[in-house]
């Protein structure tokens, strides 16, 4: 099996009104103004999938910089051109995508990304197999607060995941956006 894997897109999308700012939003506003992920590399990265398929695409979170509107239906246009079915994609959520509370609350991400897994209501932990391919996503996106950008795998999720790479499978790929301690 042929798995390809990108993490980290942060799209870049108009910021919108300001009053969308006056949270924690704004600090990372200040740093897109400094610096920005080039939409070439990541459009260069799709069209690469689309020419040639991998098996499976596993996308690690951090899709967004600010969990705007805007930028959710960008990456969520990005990944639905690499033309891959529901079954031959992993997409998770990482920091940015859980930014601020309410977005977080409100399942934006689930919103814009579920649909393109055939999961409307998306959660985690989930299980995809193909052949002897075991792979377990888990959700460590977790709003944070100012100044901060931690993750964190609820007890329950952790359970849950423990269960299913229980499985059986030759080899077995556990995804999650932040580093395991």
């Amino acid at each position: 099996m042929r798995l390809a894997h990108i993490s980290d897109l942060h799209v870049k999308a108009p910021l919108g009104p300001w009053t969308g700012l006056l949270n924690k939003r704004w600090i990372g506003a200040m740093t897109l103004l400094r610096r920005a992920h080039p939409d070439e590399i990541l459009d260069g990265c799709i069209d690469d999938l689309a020419r040639d398929p991998p098996d499976h695409l596993a996308v690690t979170g951090d899709l967004t910089n600010l969990v705007l509107e805007a930028e959710l239906e960008k990456a969520a246009a990005a990944i639905a051109r690499a033309g891959l079915p529901p079954d031959r994609l992993t997409v998770i959520p990482g920091n940015h995508d859980a930014y601020i509370g309410g977005p977080h609350r409100a399942r934006r991400f689930e919103h814009h990304i579920g649909p393109l897994l055939g999961e409307p209501a998306l959660a985690w932990p989930r299980a995809q197999r193909h052949g002897d391919v075991l792979l377990v996503s888990v959700s460590s996106a977790v709003p944070t607060p100012w100044f901060t950008a931690f993750g964190r795998v609820g007890k329950d999720q952790l359970e849950q995941a423990r269960a299913l790479l229980a499985q059986d499978a030759a080899f077995k790929v556990f995804l999650v956006h932040h580093p395991p301690l």
